[in-house]
């Protein structure tokens, strides 16, 4: 019955992460798709005022990055202008320029002033038409933006669900069986802690033989097997907390659920 549910639950998640690829791919192409618009807004003022060669524009989502080549080929940026946004319209009400200072007075140095400036300028000349052309653009992809990015979103809140599931079968059936039949471990012992200075370890068996009325202590039998003497123990502890017991249930999750399923899966070809 366990592995049915949990075969089933499985082709859940992958439907969904099938899903969730395709909906990351098509929110990546609305966001790079909404970006471009928002790129061709500033070359509109900026594509003839740049004053030195290899000087380009990197756009995100939330602001405008002027970089430039130096002579080692690496892309040195020269300023930051961050599209600052109303938290309840969503729109953009401002556009804040950031420079970094320097006191160095090399040629580099001094274009990167150059050009600095000349943004600014385009900033003084048409600040207002800059912020409404992209809010227009922001405007029109808005509805694209959004459902894609929900799309996204519900993949995967519906991943987490279903895996948070599958944990929670594999968790109660091996409290289930703790209750019952008890717990075998083979490959892997299990330990737990009995109390903060004793560590119980080596378990091969383990199940609950009594259990108090309020369900909150009760009666366990182990088996330990230590491997270096070959040699098995048994023991019966009373009033252990069953609190003490979760890590049980992880363990077995762990160190037997998961590694049958793991034998059951087919070999990959390499």
């Amino acid at each position: 019955m366990l592995k049915e549910k949990i075969e089933s639950i499985d082709k859940m998640i992958e439907d969904w992460e099938r899903q969730r690829k395709y909906s990351a791919r098509h929110f990546e192409e609305i966001k790079e798709g909404r970006i471009n618009e928002y790129s061709r807004v500033w070359m509109d003022y900026l594509a003839n005022d740049f004053p030195f060669e290899n000087t380009f524009i990197r756009l995100t989502n939330e602001r405008l990055e002027v970089q430039r080549d130096v002579e080692d080929k690496n892309r040195r940026e020269l300023m930051t202008v961050y599209f600052r946004e109303d938290w309840e319209t969503k729109e953009f009400t401002e556009l804040n320029t950031s420079v970094y200072s320097s006191s160095e007075d090399s040629q580099w140095e001094l274009e990167r002033l150059t050009t600095v400036g000349a943004v600014a300028n385009v900033l003084l000349n048409h600040y207002d038409d800059i912020l409404a052309a992209l809010n227009t653009v922001k405007s029109e992809w808005s509805e694209k933006y959004t459902n894609a990015f929900a799309d996204l979103k519900k993949a995967d809140s519906m991943i987490h669900n279903w895996q948070n599931e599958r944990n929670k079968l594999y968790l109660d059936h091996a409290r289930d069986l703790l209750m019952s039949e008890g717990l075998t471990f083979t490959d892997k012992l299990a330990s737990f802690e009995l109390r903060y200075d004793q560590e119980v370890r080596a378990i091969r068996n383990i199940k609950v033989a009594d259990i108090s009325p309020s369900g909150k202590t009760c009666t366990i039998e182990v088996e330990q097997y230590f491997s270096y003497y070959d040699e098995v123990q048994k023991h019966t502890f009373e009033k252990v907390r069953t609190s003490k017991l979760d890590n049980l249930y992880w363990q077995y999750r762990d160190y037997v659920l998961l590694a049958e399923k793991k034998e059951d899966e087919p070999a990959v070809a390499s």
